[in-house]
This record gives structure tokens, sequence and C-alpha cells, in this order.
């Protein structure tokens, strides 16, 4: 499924004609980022332009057994984008991950990064309308942003929403919640949004993938026994992919890591280069 990007480095804005990843965003003070996020998405679900980058393919489809495989290692696939650099860090930079999410956390040492847990303590808004991959990713930067305590950091803040027929589903908001979204949803394919930025230098970028996902009939006795876990009530759409939901999923279309909360190919464009780590292949 599709992922598109965003950066705001106005240092390169002299670039944007000879650019081969579109044109940029415009440039971004920090910390005043995270209290002009929601701003930043107004516009974009208003119509005003923003820029964007065209979209490119991550990657597509999985059957049922390559997705218990590729949920089993935590992995990614292939596709890569090019995005203008950063400055380069120095060795003394830290990768920092703005979240308290376990499962991004362990998406993030399945591919290889040494970083540090530093929650940015940003309050999420409701979603107003509008583009759902926006208003995530406007979420995702303004948890990068707002964490400015060493601004030698590499911070990475990222954002999940469940969407079906136009309707957003974030964290339900207690299991009564949960339960009607899961019956909502129930033997009907959504999408699964997750955007990701990364801030560094003065830099703010980011961007979001996309995976199509379809859940099974789900009778009203699975899902009072499946909410009783608890396990639905911290996750976007009231459900864990990587936990007991797995068995509701029959398809998924795009890459796993996604549904989990963290499309570690987008994590692997946004940062500078000089921080990612070798992919299958790469070594």
């Amino acid at each position: 499924m599709p992922a598109t990007f965003s950066q705001s480095p106005a240092r390169l804005a002299a670039t944007r004609s000879r650019s081969t990843c579109g044109p940029m965003n415009r440039s971004a003070s920090l910390p005043a980022e995270a209290q002009r996020a929601s701003a930043w998405w107004t516009r974009s679900s208003t119509g005003i332009p923003v820029d964007r980058e065209s979209p490119r393919n991550v990657g597509m489809g999985s059957t049922s057994r390559e997705s218990a495989t590729l949920r089993r290692k935590l992995a990614c696939g292939s596709g890569s984008d090019t995005l203008r650099p950063y400055p380069v860090p120095s060795a003394a930079v830290r990768l920092v991950l703005a979240s308290t999410s376990p499962r991004r956390a362990a998406l993030l040492r399945a591919a290889g990064y040494d970083f540090a847990i530093r929650p940015s303590g940003t309050e999420e808004w409701p979603y107003p309308g509008g583009d759902p991959a926006g208003y995530a990713e406007a979420l995702a930067r303004a948890k990068a942003a707002g964490d400015d305590r060493d601004g030698g950091d590499v911070v990475v803040g990222a954002d999940t929403v469940v969407v079906l027929d136009g309707t957003v589903f974030g964290k339900p908001a207690d299991a009564e919640d949960a339960a009607g979204m899961l019956r909502r949803l129930s033997g009907r394919t959504h999408e699964v949004v997750t955007a990701v930025a990364v801030r560094h230098a003065g830099t703010l970028r980011s961007g979001h993938a996309r995976t199509r996902l379809t859940l099974r009939p789900l009778t009203d006795a699975e899902i009072r026994a499946y909410v009783d876990t608890g396990e639905p009530l911290d996750k976007a759409g009231a459900y864990g992919y990587q936990g007991e939901a797995a068995r509701f999923v029959t398809r998924v279309e795009g890459e796993t890591d996604t549904v989990i909360g963290l499309p570690i190919t987008l994590v692997d464009t946004l940062l500078p280069a000089e921080l990612r780590r070798p992919r299958a292949g790469q070594l």
C-alpha cells in the first residue's frame, strides 16, 4: 500500500525544483511545531495546499500464512523512497522513541536500532474530519516535536488510526466503546494508517503508510470475551493484530508492522542516513 512523505528543512527550499521526491514542506520552527501541528492538519484537511510527497508503493498483499510469519518476526517489507538528507549527525546523537507503546519499541528493537524511550506527553486532539492520514500525520509530528529537551537527539513520533467508511477509530474510551468498534469492524475490510515523524537538527519530516485488513464475522460472545481480556483498550480500532485478535484476521494487504504501529520501512526512509540500520539484502 502507498506511503507518502512530508519534510520541512528550510535549508533545502532552494532545491525544490531539483528534488526527485516532490515538493517539500514549509520550514518549521521547533518546538513551536508542536503547537502548530493542529493548524498544519487543518490546512491539509481544508484543501489549502500542503507540501506532500507523491505516493509510492511500500508493499502489497500477504497470505494468512505469510502474515503469521511476518507477525512473529515483526518484519517489514521491501520498498524505499528518496528524501533529501538531514545535516550529518554527530556520533553523540541519540535515537529517541517518543512513545510508551511496547509494540512500537519491539518493532524498532527487532529492526536493529538502539534507542531511548522518552514519551513526549503530547495530548492527542479529537479527529476533526477530513483526511484521516493527514490527521494521523499531524499527531505524529506533534509528538516528535513536543520533546525538545535535547535539540541534538533524533526523535521519532508515531500515531495509528483505523478507518472504516470514512470513520476514524482511535483508542476506545472504555470496554463498551471497544465492543462497539469491533461490532462495526466485524466481517468488514478496513484500513489502518500509521504516521511517523522524525525530528532532528531543526528539521521535521513525516509520512504515513497504509494497510488494508479484513476481519471475519465475529459473534457477540467472541467480542465480549475479547474485550474482557483488556487487550483492546489501548489500541486503535480496539484490537491487537499481534495479540489475541490475530485469529479474527482473514486477510492483510500491506505491511503488518503498519498495523502493529510502526512501519519500519518508513522509519528507515525518514531517519538520517547515518542512523539507518542495514536491512536484509543490504549487508
